[in-house]
């Protein structure tokens, strides 16, 4: 088992490699999980049993639209 210290010392070396572009960093993209548009930002959003939703895929399971 690894004991605490290796553990971050671990985390600072990928940290380290990550901000000297040896390693790429990781993808955050988020998109919606009803219909995939990439959210941007301080875009709203709704989080649901389903995932992360954008405002205009909430408002269409509000209103009982099933446009998707």
């Amino acid at each position: 088992m690894t004991s605490i210290e290796g553990r971050v010392k671990g985390f600072v070396d990928v940290w380290q490699k990550r901000r000297s572009g040896e390693l790429p960093m990781p993808d955050s993209t988020i998109l919606c999980s009803k219909c995939a548009v990439k959210i941007m930002g301080d875009q709203k959003v709704e989080f649901t049993n389903g995932g992360i939703i954008c405002i205009p895929c909430f408002d269409r399971r509000k209103t009982g639209s099933n446009l998707l």
